[in-house]
């Protein structure tokens, strides 16, 4: 008879005639992939150096073709050479799993030298899980003749630092923070995110940090390391993941912890599987909430094609599952990819969630701190891209709601700039667009924040114009000078609407209390039930540029934010086709506590003529109406 029947990677049905009292019948055997060693457990049962657990009773070497499918766990605790590796069973239905428990990113791989990696449905790659402050195991293979399947997984999800540990972790107590890794975790109920920003863009190797937590609750572990080398090909229809934990059931909240890291090499990549190292979601508890973790890092260098979309490379924030506007997501990853035939590739920073909030200031920010130059960066849904050193790109995409911060210390260099849809923060720097001195064109659907003075040939805005939010501080005011026209289209505005001081502040703000009042700017704030709105006169009649101020709280609503600031110096014309407004914010109603609106804010024009069918505006916001304590109105 025949013992072994060895054909790669096949299950072969063998049908033959056998005569058994004259009988003929059918008889079946399952072939197993092609091995040269075979995993049997029949040592400790874990130990990959461990002789007695192979049916060859030796250690594999590197002439061997090493077949693992049974459903085990199989720890490499040091780097070793081999000929081929697969991992589970072509069936799919055996959850195989190789564990390595040494750190081989940061000293040697598993070498696979003449074969392929073959990983199917079930089974999985993975590493060990750090200790508060030391990295156990990563994945390194390195296939430096054959190819990669991937029909499974490797998987190092929620394998980094644990809760409240790593270099980015979470913020600790109750409504605790996200932990920070590319980007800045995000902050939880009572607690600011995690703002420590480590690992590398173009090689990354390092594990996400855990978010924080409540001595109730547990925050996410951080996501861990895979590092994929492969002289030839990566099919992936399976899974390579270093997503981080979710912050855990807590009635004060827990925060996730952030992405870790992915750092692949190979000839060409397709398949139907998906690329991540997501930051972990905020808990939404009872009695505060948790922040999402930031987004890890990914880089991938290929020498021929790469045909997986955007959406199956991730490196997003985690969400804070909670409605609270102090809540926020974490800061997205980097997503860094380059073709052999590129001179610096391609960097993609992508929050990705299109259904979660359209507000910026609930997206943790991803500051670039370091000089990058690329092919090519691009910014997308709602990334918040900050960057505090100097960029050299050819194209510059801000693109479906990114948000790029022009800093003060910042240069930004590039040839072409998409910008349909985006946001631009400008807070000085040097920035063709906003520094250039010629004509500024802000496209139909994109937002310019024009948080310092700037001079422009002339001003086209077809989109919206504004300022940052001042909260606290004045800080922020629109101030643009145009040596020619100045056009405000049908489609276009400038509204800094609620962007003056928060609630409660400014020189007139409202005062706080059930039934609060508004607060004053030109003339007094408006009486609230109980509270004597505001009567703080400031500002001036002919150069206004003062910011509006808060409206007083009340114990559980809101006051309305005060109007913000616009100045326009026009050596030309104002056509004034769509509106400038600097209204104060209304209050916000809850639970039966009035509160008072914000006071509007400046709006100081010079120019030779003004024209058009729109209108300007700085009124005071509105106070809701309650039968138990109404709030006042804003001036």
């Amino acid at each position: 008879m025949i013992k072994n029947l060895i054909f790669s990677s096949l299950l072969i049905i063998i049908s033959s005639l056998v005569l058994y009292f004259g009988i003929p019948q059918l008889k079946i055997w399952q072939v197993r992939a092609a091995a040269s060693i075979i995993w049997d457990g029949g040592g400790d049962g874990v130990s990959w150096s461990d002789p007695l657990n192979w049916d060859t009773d030796s250690v594999p070497i590197e002439t061997d073709d090493v077949l693992i499918d049974t459903a085990t766990t199989v720890k490499i605790s040091s780097p070793t050479t081999i000929n081929s590796l697969v991992v589970g069973q072509i069936t799919g239905n055996v959850a195989g799993i190789l564990e390595f428990g040494y750190n081989a990113a940061s000293t040697e791989p598993l070498t696979i030298s003449g074969g392929n990696l073959t990983v199917y449905q079930l089974a999985k790659i993975t590493h060990s899980v750090a200790t508060t402050d030391t990295i156990i195991g990563t994945v390194n293979i390195s296939i430096t003749s054959g190819n990669a399947n991937i029909y499974g997984d490797l998987n190092v999800a929620e394998k980094g630092y644990p809760r409240r540990s790593g270099p980015g972790a979470g913020e600790i107590g109750s409504g605790s923070s996200g932990a920070s890794h590319a980007g800045y975790g995000g902050n939880g109920g009572s607690h600011t995110g995690a703002t420590t920003i480590y690992g590398s863009i173009k090689e990354p190797t390092s594990l996400g940090s855990g978010g924080g937590d409540n001595n109730g609750g547990y925050g996410g572990w951080g996501g861990g390391v895979i590092k994929l080398t492969v002289s030839g090909d990566l099919l992936l229809n399976g899974q390579i993941n270093a997503n981080a934990g979710d912050g855990k059931s807590d009635i004060y909240a827990s925060s996730g912890g952030s992405g870790g890291s992915i750092l692949i090499n190979v000839s060409n990549i397709s398949g139907s599987g998906q690329i991540s190292a997501n930051g972990g979601t905020g808990y939404d508890g009872s009695l505060n909430d948790g922040g999402g973790g930031s987004g890890g890092r990914i880089a991938i260098y290929y020498s021929g094609t790469q045909s997986l979309e955007d959406s199956q490379i991730l490196a997003k924030g985690g969400r804070a599952n909670s409605t609270n506007y102090v809540t926020q997501k974490g800061g997205a990853g980097t997503i860094y990819t380059k073709s052999s035939s590129q001179s610096d590739g391609e960097l993609r920073i992508d929050n990705i969630d299109t259904d979660w909030s359209t507000d910026i200031n609930r997206y943790a920010i991803t500051p670039i701190n370091s000089s990058i130059t690329m092919d090519s960066i691009e910014i997308y849904h709602y990334a918040q891209f900050v960057l505090n050193s100097t960029a050299t790109t050819t194209n510059l995409q801000i693109k479906d709601s990114g948000s790029f911060y022009s800093e003060s210390s910042s240069t930004t260099t590039y040839t072409n700039l998409d910008w349909i849809g985006g946001h631009i923060i400008d807070n000085g720097g040097t920035f063709t667009l906003t520094s250039g001195g010629g004509d500024l064109v802000v496209p139909l659907g994109s937002i310019l924040d024009a948080n310092v003075a700037r001079t422009f040939s002339n001003v086209t805005v077809n989109g919206l114009l504004s300022h940052t939010f001042n909260k606290t501080e004045e800080l922020y005011k629109i101030n643009i000078t145009s040596t020619g026209d100045f056009t405000i289209s049908d489609t276009g505005s400038i509204d800094v609407t609620g962007k003056g001081y928060l609630n409660g502040y400014g020189p007139g703000a409202g005062v706080n209390g059930n039934g609060a009042s508004g607060a004053s700017h030109a003339g007094y704030g408006g009486n609230g039930q109980y509270r004597t709105g505001s009567n703080v006169i400031y500002g001036s009649i002919k150069q206004p540029i003062s910011l509006g101020s808060g409206g007083g709280d009340s114990g559980a609503g809101y006051g309305g934010e005060g109007g913000g600031a616009v100045k326009l110096t026009i050596s030309g014309n104002l056509l004034l086709d769509g509106s400038i407004i600097a209204d104060g914010g209304d209050a916000i109603y809850r639970n039966h506590d009035g509160s008072g609106g914000g006071s509007g804010g400046s709006v100081w024009i010079s120019a030779s003529n003004i024209s058009g069918s729109s209108y300007i505006t700085a009124n005071g916001g509105d106070a809701p109406d309650d039968r138990y304590n109404d709030g006042g109105g804003g001036s």
